[in-house]
């Protein structure tokens, strides 16, 4: 299995800070030990103070934390005190951490269980896709720190954003058990790129949806994935929440914006007004995103040509009233947004602002039916999210609703992913799947089976992996 690893914090003191190892800490490293895992920073490390076999990662967890404080401690002494980084002499750690960050252990057999054919070379679309995920296949050397020769890990390049079934969550024996993260159905080489924190996150909201849709219709998770009806209403739930899930693209009948003619007061090329409606609130179509038969084109956004901005739509018939009006803007997806110890990360943030990108300030109208005057239901200042739901209740027919953007949180042009709308009383959660409706032809229906597949992609065999006596081969 993979290792567990502890971390640490230092900072630049400004004045010479010694170090000693407390007595009973005697673990040393020398130059050698460093080759294949060389400190490349003083203020965060080191993932890869790891350690696993030959100790089992469920019941020795206390051992192998003792063994990782040592360890890690040995690492910042050589840091210190070999010689070799000088630059240290006024850096003194500030914070370590004590229990262990776990990256593999028990994992439970779902309904179908995820390998390498499903990423490599190219994704299979599977119609129970509730996620995405995009990760390199990552397999880490089981012995860790103990293992200086070699290095700590082997990278597989996964050249496609792909999707994970839903039946990876629901396991294959227990009726009211589903399971997300690292303890979801995948093999160990699949594990590699699923098992990271973001990707996680997401697992995580698909299947607490899926879960959500089960106890309210008060079916097991089993049912609900034999069940294309249901599974379609968990991802149009999921696209609703702004979940993207390769393949799939926004089909609720309920919402009223998605029949409507869109215009606008300006739009750039790669940013055309219509795009609002495409039922995709992300770019990820060419290289490191999705296969193009899995996505859609484009920016899928509406960007203006500079501010005040209007976006226009023109319902095909009047709606009867407007209860909802759900907004995705743009809040700069590509840009470093994470929870991180690492400077160098910390730097790239917008620390306690919004992304210029995100629409500011932005009033909502409606157009009457018994009117050609437009009214304004909503206005909106100082907004930094992405996801906007306004319960608006306009109980009125009405042809048409304007979205006017007055200012940003910094760019001179607006930015629109994603207009919904719906009528008074139909804004509830899963909506019902149209009779006759046919999964959107984005989707390629898969030609392998419902089990794990027996013959497995080529994947090149990592160095630690050949030194293991069979006997000791790691099993997930």
């Amino acid at each position: 299995t993979e290792g567990s690893s502890l971390a640490f914090t230092a900072r630049d003191m400004k004045k010479p800070m010694p170090f000693k190892l407390p007595p009973t800490f005697n673990r040393k490293f020398t130059a050698a030990d460093c080759v294949h895992r060389r400190p490349s920073r003083l203020d965060y490390g080191f993932w890869w103070v790891e350690l696993s076999w030959p100790w089992d990662n469920v019941s020795d967890g206390d051992i192998i934390a003792s063994e990782l404080l040592e360890a890690m401690l040995g690492i910042w002494d050589y840091m210190k005190n070999s010689g070799d980084m000088p630059e240290s002499e006024t850096w003194a750690l500030d914070w370590f951490g004590y229990l262990p960050c776990k990256r593999e252990a028990r994992r439970i057999k779902g309904m179908y269980v995820q390998t390498q054919n499903d990423i490599v070379p190219q994704p299979t679309s599977f119609p129970d896709a509730v996620c995405h995920s995009g990760w390199s296949i990552d397999l880490h050397d089981p012995q860790g720190i103990n293992d200086p020769e070699r290095p700590p890990n082997t990278d597989q390049y996964v050249p496609y954003i792909y999707g994970t079934p839903l039946r990876c969550f629901v396991s294959a024996d227990a009726s009211n058990m589903m399971m997300a993260g690292r303890l979801a159905s995948f093999t160990h080489v699949a594990f590699g790129s699923q098992r990271v924190m973001a990707t996680c996150c997401v697992h995580g909201q698909g299947t607490g949806t899926a879960a959500a849709y089960a106890a309210l219709h008060g079916v097991t998770p089993q049912d609900v994935c034999k069940d294309p009806g249901a599974v379609w209403s968990i991802q149009q739930q999921l696209l609703r929440d702004d979940q993207f899930i390769p393949g799939q693209i926004n089909q609720d009948p309920r919402d009223k914006a998605l029949t409507a003619t869109v215009t606008a007061s300006s739009e750039q090329d790669n940013g055309p007004a219509k795009a609002v409606v495409s039922g995709q609130t992300r770019a990820v179509y060419g290289k490191g995103g999705c296969m193009s038969s899995q996505c859609l084109p484009g920016t899928n956004r509406w960007i203006s040509n500079g501010l005040p901005a209007t976006i226009t739509l023109m319902f095909k018939e009047a709606v009867n009233s407007v209860g909802q009006v759900e907004l995705v803007f743009d809040t700069a997806l590509s840009k470093t947004l994470t929870f991180t110890m690492k400077t160098s990360h910390r730097e790239k943030m917008n620390w306690g602002q919004a992304f210029p990108e995100t629409v500011k300030d932005y009033t909502i109208e409606a157009l009457p039916a018994s009117s050609n005057s437009w009214q304004t239901i909503l206005s909106v200042e100082d907004n930094y999210q992405r996801k906007r739901v306004h319960m608006i209740g306009f109980d009125e027919k009405c042809t048409g609703i304007k979205i006017t953007v007055t200012a940003t949180n910094g760019i001179p042009d607006a930015r629109i992913c994603e207009i919904r709308v719906y009528e008074i009383g139909d804004g509830g959660k899963f909506p019902d799947k149209p009779s006759g409706l046919q999964h959107h032809p984005l989707l390629e229906i898969p030609s392998t089976g419902s089990g794990a597949h027996l013959q497995l992609a080529a994947f090149p065999e990592p160095a630690w992996l050949q030194h293991l006596a069979p006997e000791d081969t790691p099993v997930a």
